[in-house]
């Protein structure tokens, strides 16, 4: 029961990198996309167009309108590719709240459109605080109980390997018998299914389990009878 609720702190801390999974994410960026709950349209400028002049302005032009910003973390400046992109500047930071980014015409300089932490959707505010909690980005208490996650679950699985040897049959590879008391509430049974749903590889591999759990245990019935 304790790798139980254990394993809501793990699943939290997975959370981070489960976007990036085939099954997981592919399902996540759709429902975010179907939604409306990622990133704006104009986030990235790929969708904003620069007015062409006779000269860009330079990009020593654009370094000191990114200071003017005073950007909280690390400040990026990407630069146009074609005649009508536009000067992206932006910050990597923990500060999630001061995460800013900057589009400019490049010809002009002009600001064309500003977008800070409050333009982002719901889902992706979720998914980028986990990802930063995955990583360790929220200072020495985030390190601390990553450290707490990675040898609480060495310990349990260690538990689980020892408890396996104890519980099945002697010189077999068989399933350990479960404790006759043990009843699995509706409450776990519709936590596991709801699992099962949002992640299905794990779905999969608990039907695969029960499956022979219930092959083995008729076979053994009718070597009984």
């Amino acid at each position: 029961m304790l790798g139980f609720w254990f394993s809501l702190l793990l699943l939290l801390v997975l959370a981070g990198a489960l976007p990036w999974t085939d099954v997981f994410g592919a399902n996540f960026k759709w429902l975010q996309q179907k939604t409306n709950t990622g990133y704006p349209t104009t986030w990235s400028g790929k969708s904003l167009a620069s007015t062409p002049r006779a000269s860009t302005i330079t990009l020593d032009e654009v370094v000191l309108k990114a200071q003017a910003l005073n950007l909280v973390g690390r400040t990026f400046i990407d630069l146009p590719q074609k005649p009508t992109n536009v000067f992206s500047i932006y910050n990597e930071t923990n500060q999630l709240a001061e995460i800013r980014r900057v589009h400019l015409d490049s010809y002009s300089g002009e600001i064309l459109i500003s977008h800070s932490w409050e333009d982002i959707g719901i889902m992706m505010k979720g998914r980028l605080w986990v990802m930063a909690f995955h990583q360790g980005e929220f200072g020495l208490w985030n390190w601390y109980l990553m450290i707490f996650v990675a040898t609480g679950l060495l310990i349990l699985s260690l538990s689980a390997i020892i408890a396996y040897t104890y519980r099945k049959q002697p010189a077999k590879l068989s399933f350990a018998s479960s404790f006759q008391s043990f009843a699995p509430s509706r409450g776990l049974v519709l936590i596991i299914i709801g699992l099962g749903v949002l992640f299905p590889l794990f779905g999969l591999n608990v039907l695969l389990i029960y499956a022979i759990g219930k092959i083995v245990s008729m076979r053994n019935r009718l070597a009984n009878e």
